[in-house]
């Protein structure tokens, strides 16, 4: 059982850090958007821009999936600490 609580704990932990990373993320594509308007705005070439902010949000779907995944093991995780609990 304190094997599990460990797992769960830990698993608790990469999944918060997995959050502050898509927020961070989306933090970042929100910046390079508005940077990419302000360059359209003034007239100023926007091919280098546009294709960070493909690569942020390529980058976005990877973090997304990896905190996906965590969640779904907490899920395996959570259950199997409840069914292992004596009583």
């Amino acid at each position: 059982m304190q094997n599990l609580n460990f797992e769960l704990a830990t698993t608790l932990e990469h999944l918060e850090l997995a959050q502050w990373h898509v927020a961070s993320g989306s933090r970042l594509i929100r910046r390079q958007r508005e940077m990419l308007l302000h360059l359209e705005r003034d007239g100023e070439p926007v091919v280098e821009a546009k294709m960070r902010l493909l690569e942020f949000e390529q980058s976005q779907l990877a973090r997304i999936a990896h905190r996906d995944r965590i969640a779904a093991t907490l899920g395996v995780t959570a259950h199997r600490a409840v069914y292992a609990a004596p009583g």
